[in-house]
């Protein structure tokens, strides 16, 4: 670029350029320090009520002083070439980094978003609010992992900038909260929706409300619509995927109530899964993200078994069910899994017989109050076989001749227990496939959302249905010797 200087700036090189300026590698003379210099455009400075603004939004970023926040060096808008002097980052930002993350461990991207929301926590407590938050001002420094939020309070400068020039709403319609989308004004709370919406794009690779219009997406981003993040990335288990969905909630209310709130939930679902800070952090991938990666779904999959058997052991059927099914997307083939999921059937089917049994014994227990009855009987349930009923010839009177009202009520038998049944080996099947995807199993279709079954060895039809596309139609085998995984993209 030859010579060409900005006071005391030499510009080295252009790093990139956009609607409302140029940022360039410049280097201050007298220091020899290498910087950012970010040049506005000469049309943004024609009106004065934006130039006030711009000068207000500096002063309250100039004190921002946060190693997770893109320090500003120096304010020259009043210069001919009105720029802002910033701090350079050596690596890329998030946007193109994305590519780098681990498609099979979206914990990792978690870790992102842990840094950005501690930036947020920072700014938020000082009143500044980013407005226009994208992968795109998020950088990493490649060289210490750091991360670093950009463009803190110049968003309110672009906003101005681009309604003068165009008229228009401005900011990122991908990322924008839907109160911005509306044309309402941005809080806090609408920061909090843009990291959400960071953590979808990171973890699925697409933009949750991506359409092919600008204006169809400003729709999408109001009405809340976007695809289940699990869709998009079966390795996305059902508690992230639940938390993405209440940081993307359209009332601002549902979300998280603050960064620090935000930032602690999303810590102490990576403790529930035994990926405490200690064992899990952006240094230790930076420094060897394959052999991270490996011993990182290593732990994961011995903590989730873990937790299983103690969810198990306290008869939480809910949570066990919710950690084997993170256990089949981190490790399929884990041995202990299908040993895991016959517990999970035992123990609901004893708590279905156990039900029943309350149910027919309260039942008879009402009926003998309302005749009066002066003897009553029970039938004890096996836990692993259905109720024993007597037929009506079986049953006996009492033999007191005497009369009274006793003598007219039945005393039921208890029935000869059966001899016991051996139980029958079953297989395990489990359906990798989309939410929107309908199962028929051996010709009977199975209830949204079940994606385990259990049956006995042998070969069945399966059609897998979804809408806009053909029917897949086979037979499946199911052995003892290993869980059967059908997978359908």
């Amino acid at each position: 670029m030859g010579e060409e200087r900005i006071g005391h700036y030499r510009l080295l090189s252009l790093i990139g350029a956009g609607a409302t300026a140029s940022v360039y590698r410049a280097i201050h003379v007298p220091s020899s320090e290498t910087v950012a210099l970010k040049v506005f455009h000469a049309g943004l400075w024609n009106r004065e009520d934006v130039r006030r603004r711009a000068l207000a939004e500096v002063e309250a970023i100039r004190h921002l002083d946060h190693p997770k926040i893109l320090k500003l060096r120096e304010a020259r808008l009043s210069d001919e070439r009105p720029s802002v002097v910033l701090e350079l980052v050596e690596g890329r930002d998030l946007e193109a980094f994305q590519a780098r993350l681990p498609y099979v461990l979206p914990e990792l991207a978690v870790l992102f978003v842990l840094e950005i929301l501690e930036a947020l926590e920072f700014s938020h407590f000082r009143g500044v609010v980013h407005r226009d938050l994208k992968p795109s001002n998020v950088l990493i420094d490649e060289r210490g992992g750091r991360v670093v939020v950009s463009d803190f309070g110049l968003a309110r400068m672009q906003d101005a900038s681009s309604l003068t020039l165009t008229g228009t709403l401005v900011g990122s319609p991908d990322y924008m909260a839907p109160e911005q989308a509306q044309g309402s004004e941005a809080d806090a709370r609408s920061d909090l929706f843009s990291v959400a919406a960071i953590l979808y794009f990171l973890v699925t690779g697409t933009r949750p409300f991506a359409r092919s219009m600008p204006l169809a997406t400003l729709a999408a981003v109001a009405k809340g619509e976007f695809e289940a993040p699990e869709s998009r990335n079966p390795k996305i288990s059902k508690a992230l995927a639940k938390l993405l969905g209440r940081g993307l909630a359209v009332d601002p209310t549902r979300r998280f109530a603050s960064a620090a709130e935000m930032r602690r939930v999303f810590e102490d679902y990576l403790f529930s899964v035994g990926l405490s800070a200690e064992v899990f952090s952006l240094a230790d991938w930076f420094r060897a993200p394959v052999d991270f990666v490996y011993a990182t779904l290593n732990r994961l999959s011995e903590s989730l078994v873990s937790k299983a058997r103690e969810q198990l052991a306290r008869r939480d059927l809910e949570g066990a069910m919710g950690s084997l099914s993170h256990l089949s997307t981190v490790a399929s083939s884990h041995p202990e899994l299908p040993r895991l999921l016959a517990e999970v059937h035992r123990q609901r089917r004893r708590r279905i017989l156990g039900w029943r049994g309350k149910v027919v014994g309260a039942t008879v227990g009402l009926l003998l109050l309302i005749v009066g009855a002066s003897y009553f009987g029970f039938i004890a349930e096996r836990p692993d076989e259905p109720l024993a009923v007597a037929p009506s010839s079986e049953i006996s009177r009492p033999a007191d001749p005497r009369p009274s009202l006793a003598a007219v009520v039945p005393r039921p038998e208890v029935s000869p227990s059966p001899a016991p049944r051996r139980a029958v080996p079953m297989g395990t099947v489990r359906f990798e496939v989309s939410d929107d995807v309908k199962i028929t199993w051996n010709r009977v279709p199975l209830p949204a959302g079940q994606r385990l079954i259990r049956a006995r060895p042998g070969r069945y039809p399966m059609r897998l249905d979804r809408p806009g596309s053909s029917p897949i139609e086979s037979h499946v085998e199911v052995t003892l010797n290993e869980p059967v995984v059908i997978r359908a993209r």
